[in-house]
């Protein structure tokens, strides 16, 4: 799940199957996640300096997801790394 902010630097690209929650909103821009509370759900935003995924993953646990994973180094360290990526 990106949690980076729509005004966000970081090219347009996010990792493959996953929902965006423009914090920091209440809402996320999609339905929240998956009906299965226990669905796997990584959180990232663009880098370790950004705040946002440990947040939207604090959210998602207090919503009832049980499988909640954050990935601290973000967007930059999957493109840096040469993993696929999608539009966003």
């Amino acid at each position: 799940m990106s949690t980076r902010s729509a005004a966000s630097s970081t090219p347009s690209s996010t990792c493959p199957a996953l929902w965006r929650w423009s914090w920091p909103t209440s809402t996320p821009r999609h339905p929240p996640c998956s009906p299965d509370r226990d669905a796997a759900i990584v959180t990232y935003c663009t880098n370790p300096a950004c705040p946002n995924s440990g947040q939207v993953a604090d959210r998602l646990t207090g919503l009832g997801y049980t499988n909640v994973r954050k990935y601290r180094e973000g967007i930059e360290d999957w493109v840096e790394a040469g993993l696929p990526t999608e539009s966003a």
